[in-house]
């Protein structure tokens, strides 16, 4: 039988479990990920899914999404996913070694035609504005750590894009 919530194992119980098992394997290494929309919409689809078996949610019973992620308080794995890389953007950053040379290093020669492939760092510039941290500098650790916990709480709609803040 799949484990429901009950009153015995409350909403808390499942969050941690959750958010410790789950969505911890899910998201392992996802700060050096530079996902398109496809990913992000499986990732999202998973973690319904996930979540619906963990509530004993039906799609029959006719339950949203965005309740079951507020009876469980969690975050939308989008906003999670973008906390995760601008952690690991500001790790970068204060890096002393060869990472931080090779994340600038140019590539010789001529791309192929068409759209460039989203990249990493495209896709950090982007979180930077999405959570207003262009004006923040990453070497300095309290004020980079303090803002980007800040940005964790945005909140995001169910289509992948992030409400204005």
């Amino acid at each position: 039988m799949c484990p429901v919530p009950t009153c015995r194992l409350g909403c808390i119980f499942w969050n941690i479990v959750f958010t410790a098992c789950v969505r911890s394997t899910m998201l392992h290494g996802s700060e050096t990920w530079a996902p398109n929309a496809s990913d992000l919409q499986r990732l999202r689809r998973n973690e319904r899914a996930v979540i619906r078996w963990i509530c004993g949610a039906k799609l029959e019973d006719e339950i949203s999404s965005a309740m079951l992620h507020q009876k469980l308080d969690l975050d939308e794995i989008t906003a999670v996913l973008r906390t995760r890389r601008l952690r690991w953007y500001g790790h970068v950053q204060h890096a002393t070694s060869c990472i931080n040379s090779i994340t600038r290093l140019g590539l010789p020669g001529t791309r192929d035609r068409g759209r460039p492939r989203k990249t990493w760092s495209a896709c950090v510039r982007n979180d930077m504005t999405i959570c207003n941290l262009d004006g923040v500098n990453p070497l300095d650790r309290n004020s980079w750590r303090t803002s980007v916990r800040r940005c964790q709480v945005l909140p995001t709609l169910e289509s992948g894009t992030t409400a204005a803040p």
